[in-house]
């Protein structure tokens, strides 16, 4: 839904011709298809195939992949960030204090860094009171700084992308994160968003935000001036760009070389079996490990 259903929709409201939204795979065009569906279907033996990759499995057979992090950047592959947060609702006017702190998405398989009732106590100490939305992750009408720490480490989660800092510079709302890489890759720490590697700094970040009103004003000027590159506009316009450019000169490649597309596919294919069964069981222990501490 966040990666092909809306893209196309995205891609229509900007005018873009040639495309459609379909639950099959057709030989005859260029299939952007999200890898979780690859990894459920029969691997299609006569179709080029984009997957886009997001934060799972990369299928290695794919002609083609989408990234939303300049880290796992490689051969065939281009990196197109994800579409903001659909209706986002942003705050009227800028925050005139930092009171109400929250975190808009899911606080559990290793996305928030303390459990959210050991992060509210955490801040309640020093005055500020912690917000975690149960699904509703558009309305920062209300929200004074948002926060998007995976752990307090310098861990740089190369897989994920930089949506919350996006999402925050759109709000108009100062953002507090972590190491993640993404977040370095957009922004400028210090500039339009801060970050926190520890508990400690957390804190002293939030009263920074809170007794410096100019750096309030600063941080959020600047983050609506980085966020028109990162508008539904300006990734509508990028994403037409990878799939005229370089996806196109790939198809143009597979459909001039069928039997070495075909040797090629059999034997990735079977490296890809192999290393699937490796990832499941890896990642079977490392979410169990990860949820534990919320039960």
């Amino acid at each position: 839904m966040c990666w092909c259903a809306l893209s196309y929709f995205r891609l229509r409201e900007a005018g873009v011709e040639g495309i459609r939204l379909s639950d099959r795979i057709d030989p005859g065009c260029i299939n952007v298809v999200h890898t979780i569906q690859l990894k459920a279907m029969q691997v299609p033996r006569d179709a080029f195939v984009v997957c886009v990759r997001a934060d799972m499995d990369r299928r290695i057979w794919a002609h083609y992949h989408l990234v939303q992090n300049l880290d796992q950047a490689a051969s065939e592959t281009s990196c197109i960030y994800l579409w903001p947060q659909p209706a986002l609702i942003a705050r009227k006017d800028p925050p005139d204090g930092v009171r109400k702190v929250a975190f808009l998405g899911q606080p559990y398989n290793g996305n928030l860094a303390l459990h959210p009732r050991d992060l509210a106590a955490l801040l309640e100490e020093h005055g500020f009171e912690f917000a975690v939305p149960s699904s509703d992750w558009s309305d920062f009408s209300e929200v004074d700084a948002s926060i998007g720490i995976r752990s307090f480490d310098d861990r740089p989660y190369s897989s994920k992308p930089p949506s919350k800092l996006i999402n925050a510079w759109i709000a108009g709302v100062p953002f507090i994160g972590g190491s993640d890489s993404a977040y370095a890759q957009v922004g400028s720490p210090g500039q339009d968003y801060l970050v926190a590697t520890s508990r400690d700094e957390l804190i002293a970040q939030l009263i920074r935000l809170r007794d410096d009103p100019a750096l309030r004003r600063a941080m959020i000027e600047r983050g609506r001036a980085k966020a028109a590159l990162y508008d539904n506009a300006a990734l509508a316009g990028q994403w037409q760009e990878v799939l005229n450019g370089p996806v196109a000169d790939r198809y143009t490649r597979w459909r001039a070389n069928p039997g070495s597309e075909r040797r090629r596919l059999a034997l990735l294919v079977l490296v890809d079996s192999i290393v699937a069964m490796a990832r499941w069981a890896g990642s079977k222990l490392r979410n169990a490990l990860l949820n534990a501490r919320y039960d």
